[in-house]
């Protein structure tokens, strides 16, 4: 018996730890991307996009004076093959791969529990993250994805600005051909995101700056 509850503690803590391994930090705000134009031309933040292999290949360009932090919550292996990163948008029959925050199940530290499913809309299971790209820099990575070339199932699109705990999501599944598209987050200030303090103490104010991300898409095509 003894032997039992020893192999169970170990399994269950080696589940935590590659659970926890697997998260984003709260606010690492890591710098990322390599200096690619020696003047700023225009004030854009560029974002070009390609699929292959169940991966969505980015090329982000900040061609700006200004630091720019690029919400990263949701690029974990764990969180890109949950249903809410895939929606689809009825009027204009797209399907939007959306990795926008979805404020009320944004925090800023983890719990105890593991959620081996769709944390995205779970409490205390994912926390505030951002790339940190630097004025004229440009930044290429990779997000996993599901297989976009056979996906089926998907969820209809919502307004993530005025998405509720209590949202009803209507789940799809289509079978007609649509246009792909990726979008993106980034914030031009994450100071008092980045507090801790300021989401228990000032929450309207913590809520009014995490709602002033701007949005950056770019289309995929799936072939």
């Amino acid at each position: 018996m003894k032997i039992i509850l020893v192999a169970f503690f170990s399994i269950f803590y080696t589940i935590k730890v590659n659970s926890q391994q697997k998260k984003s930090s709260f606010c690492r705000c890591e710098i990322k991307g390599i200096k690619s134009l020696n003047k700023q031309t225009d004030q854009k933040i560029i974002l070009n996009s390609s699929y292959s292999d169940k991966k969505i290949n980015l090329k982000l360009i900040n061609n700006s004076s200004d630091t720019i932090y690029l919400f990263k919550s949701y690029f974990d292996d764990d969180i890109t093959p949950s249903k809410y990163i895939y929606r689809y948008n009825k009027q204009n029959n797209t399907v939007n791969i959306s990795f926008l925050p979805l404020i009320p199940y944004l925090y800023t530290k983890y719990s105890d529990r593991i959620i081996l499913q769709d944390r995205i809309i779970k409490d205390y299971q994912t926390v505030y993250d951002f790339y940190k790209i630097p004025p004229l820099n440009e930044y290429s990575f990779s997000i996993n994805t599901v297989d976009l070339m056979h996906q089926k199932d998907y969820i209809e699109d919502f307004d993530v600005y005025k998405f509720k705990r209590d949202e009803k999501i209507q789940n799809l599944e289509l079978s007609r051909k649509t246009d792909f598209k990726i979008q993106l987050a980034y914030y031009q200030n994450v100071n008092t995101i980045c507090n801790y303090k300021a989401y228990y103490f000032d929450p309207l104010n913590f809520n009014e700056n995490a709602k002033k991300f701007k949005i950056l898409e770019s289309d995929l095509n799936i072939k």
